[in-house]
């Protein structure tokens, strides 16, 4: 008989209840043990800190590998499809299966990727800290992904971004101060102006330190890829301005995103302001 924390800590476990109800949560244990019988899989160890999935690093027939089941079907088919590009450029994960099946609260979405390194992020693992090349080389190759047309088509960031601007508050792991008004009334301002008109592009949405794994030769790779349509200056502000403070240990602020981006601007093919005005939506959400 499986236990929820075999599969989730006490954290994601709140995270997932507060999302997909007390039911789905209650059901992981018997959909898991069921998944994991049925393919073959043993289970190394659960990866944390998400909120919208199940992620577990299992080993299975065809070797070490990382599987991860949510009941938000339509955020995997996008994580899906963008994995397909950015496996294929070296920069993210393999994608090795997907598949959609009902479950006893609802759908559910079961994705397979190839497991890279251990696991660990540049947040768990900050000592880690990759060199300025590194970062300007991971975010060239995900823009040169973003070039290219996904199978299904993307979102935008009115539908993600927007609603925080309305109740921004500030806080989260390493969370901005909650904004002052003149402050949000600036960031909507410069929000609706960076999104009109959307570029047909997509970025990968979810750049934060938790999503960057160190590679083994140097490089940095990317998981979890949340795409949207946006410009490419959407993912190096969202660099810049956390990874920018987390790797000093502080909070996500201006000034250390703005440091950042001045080691990195001579890399990148991007429009300063730009980055600066995305890193100034970034730091009012709180997001």
């Amino acid at each position: 008989m499986h236990r929820a924390d075999e599969f989730v800590d006490d954290m994601a476990r709140a995270w997932l209840g507060e999302r997909y109800g007390a039911a789905w949560v209650a059901g992981l244990p018997a959909l898991m043990g069921r998944l994991l019988r049925e393919h073959h899989w043993t289970p190394v160890r659960r990866l944390t800190g998400g909120c919208t999935a199940c992620v577990l690093v299992v080993d299975g027939p065809g070797g070490r590998c990382v599987v991860k089941v949510t009941p938000c079907v339509t955020r995997s088919r996008h994580e899906a499809a963008a994995l397909e590009a950015l496996g294929c450029s070296g920069v993210g994960p393999r994608l090795l299966d997907h598949w959609e099946e009902p479950g006893e609260v609802g759908d559910v979405s079961v994705l397979v990727t190839q497991l890279l390194g251990d696991g660990s992020s540049l947040r768990h693992e900050s000592s880690n800290a990759p060199s300025v090349e590194a970062l300007g080389a991971m975010l060239r190759a995900v823009e040169e992904c973003g070039a290219q047309a996904l199978s299904l088509r993307t979102d935008t960031l009115h539908d993600h971004l927007g609603p925080r601007l309305g109740r921004a508050r500030g806080g989260g792991l390493h969370g901005t101060q909650a904004p002052a008004e003149r402050e949000l009334v600036a960031a909507r301002e410069t929000f609706h102006a960076l999104m009109s008109p959307t570029p047909g592009t997509w970025v990968h949405g979810s750049l934060h330190p938790g999503n960057l794994v160190p590679g083994a030769d140097g490089r940095l790779l990317v998981v979890d890829p949340r795409p949207f349509a946006a410009d490419p200056a959407y993912d190096a502000a969202e660099v810049c301005l956390k990874w920018g403070s987390e790797r000093h240990g502080r909070r996500h602020n201006l000034a250390d995103g703005r440091a950042l981006w001045r080691r990195l601007r001579r890399r990148l093919d991007h429009d300063g302001e730009r980055v600066d005005a995305w890193m100034r939506v970034l730091a009012a959400t709180g997001f």
